[in-house]
């Protein structure tokens, strides 16, 4: 599919219309659905997510769970917070592992899932693209909250104001360093105490290395996406398609696809996760290849200097 295709976003929509409405949270192949993440930066900085997944039903935290919060794609760093299922096709997409139009009818099925993201430079931590979550301090005109919005701090998840909170006022108090001897993990560790669904490992790349958060025996920096990976995510995905083929045939009301016992709406406890959207996801791989397309034109430039 070519970038001028992706601009007729109304075209997708009523291709859509034939595109039944299936139950693809179904545990029969993926039972992780909830994801209630603590992500949080500075552009130019660092950047940081958790690593714990939730079971929705048992509310119960895993912090092994093989599915990744980020993906390293095309010199670009992915940040998710939301429900599994649509932070995986979201992955599949940008490694590369299904087709645009695959990608449209995943998630075309997923609207009563929830996905935020946070897209930034890998070279220097620039922010790309931030959908969803939240900037710091961005909430009144009163001096406290114009204070916060000094720190530049952006944040998505259901933790990522609590881990905002932490490094914005450790920053104040000079010299205070963290416990954990860096104050991004210090973040991240206040976050997992006042939402559960927050903790496990915290993964970190600064850009910017000082005393109070360049500690890198402290934590592990996000690492690119092997082959390992990319193979379980592309079946999972793939497992998804197969599902939603077997219904092709079957008439689901719109009720029966909403109300499954892994429908993630009306659950989040700290946070308002924004969900997800056929058109902001069209809109959103347009970016993506506009992006990449620029980053192309700018290497054959450089090549024929």
């Amino acid at each position: 599919m070519t970038l001028q295709s992706l601009t007729n976003i109304n075209f997708y929509l009523s291709v859509l219309l034939f595109i039944p409405k299936s139950n693809i949270t179904d545990p029969l192949y993926l039972q992780l659905v909830l994801n209630m993440t603590t992500a949080f930066g500075r552009p130019g900085a660092f950047w940081s997510v958790d690593s714990r997944w939730t079971y929705k039903l048992q509310n119960k935290p895993i912090d092994d769970h093989p599915t990744r919060k980020f993906v390293i794609c095309d010199s670009e760093i992915t940040i998710f917070a939301g429900d599994e299922n649509p932070i995986l096709v979201e992955q599949a997409s940008i490694l590369g592992l299904i087709n645009d139009e695959d990608y449209i009818k995943l998630i075309s099925n997923l609207t009563d899932e929830t996905l935020e993201s946070i897209i930034v430079s890998e070279s220097n931590g620039k922010l790309l693209e931030f959908h969803g979550g939240r900037f710091y301090g961005d909430n009144t005109l009163s001096g406290v909250e114009r204070r916060k919005r000094m720190s530049n701090l952006f944040c998505i998840g259901s933790g990522g104001l609590h881990a905002c909170d932490f490094f914005h006022f450790a920053e104040r108090k000079k010299s205070f360093i963290s416990d954990f001897g860096c104050n991004i993990v210090g973040a991240m560790n206040n976050a997992s105490l006042k939402d559960f669904a927050t903790g496990g490992t915290p993964n970190i790349k600064p850009w910017v290395k000082c005393n109070k958060f360049g500690n890198l025996s402290r934590y592990q920096e996000f690492q690119e996406d092997v082959s390992l990976y990319k193979t379980y995510v592309y079946d999972k995905v793939r497992d998804m398609l197969k599902t939603l083929d077997e219904n092709l045939d079957v008439q689901l009301s719109a009720s029966s696809a909403i109300s499954s016992e892994h429908c993630s709406s009306n659950v989040i406890e700290n946070g308002s996760l924004r969900k997800v959207s056929v058109g902001s996801s069209v809109a959103r791989l347009k970016r993506r290849l506009e992006r990449k397309q620029k980053q192309q034109g700018d290497v054959v430039r450089l090549e024929s200097v």
